[in-house]
């Protein structure tokens, strides 16, 4: 039996996808296991690519790992927001397009479903449930510690077709209304 984490859904977005800059979203907190190290070679990697005019990456979070991760990694196209309280965060949310989880082991993560729950799609490993919430419709699906498989995928998400990552959008939004509301999680969890 899964008891699946729920959201609220936020306000529908009118999103474009034809944007130059492809703006990915990481929130979490600054731990061992979200995979920052990961993502943050990874993102050195594809500037290396070419790919740093046309990415950019806001890491959202506090946490024991944060001054570290500051300190160690300055890449140009890069924002480390901090901690954001909701308004800041929705914010960022209905800005990005991508949201990327490199975590190397969770439950079913909530910020997960809070960011496919503003249409975007995910780029996340294969780790706890989250698999439940992502698929090929609304994800890339990543080998946990793998940067060159996190490399690949962000890439992927640069020159996918707006039409394609319009589709992703849309399963994402259909996934969490249909199955990860309050409502429905709860009208399942009675049953």
């Amino acid at each position: 039996v899964i008891l699946p984490n729920a959201v609220n859904m936020p306000p529908a977005v009118q999103r474009r996808f034809d944007k130059p800059v492809t703006q990915f979203i990481f929130v979490g907190r600054f731990a061992f296991n979200k995979g920052i190290d990961v993502l943050m070679e990874a993102i050195k990697k594809v500037n290396a690519s070419g790919y740093s005019e046309k990415t950019k990456f806001v890491l959202v979070g506090k946490g024991p790992e944060y001054d570290r991760i500051t300190a160690g990694y300055q890449e140009p196209n890069v924002v480390f927001a901090g901690g954001a309280d909701d308004e800041t965060l929705f914010r960022l949310y209905r800005e990005s397009d991508v949201f990327v989880l490199p975590t190397l082991f969770e439950g079913m993560p909530t910020v997960a479903l809070e960011a496919m729950s503003y249409g975007l799609p995910v780029i996340i490993t294969d780790t706890g449930a989250t698999l439940e919430l992502a698929g090929d419709d609304n994800a890339i699906i990543i080998e946990k510690r793998s940067v060159d498989s996190l490399v690949t995928a962000i890439c992927k998400m640069v020159d996918m077709h707006i039409v394609e990552r319009q589709k992703m959008s849309e399963a994402s939004v259909k996934k969490v209304s249909s199955n990860f509301t309050w409502p429905v999680v709860a009208e399942n969890h009675l049953k």
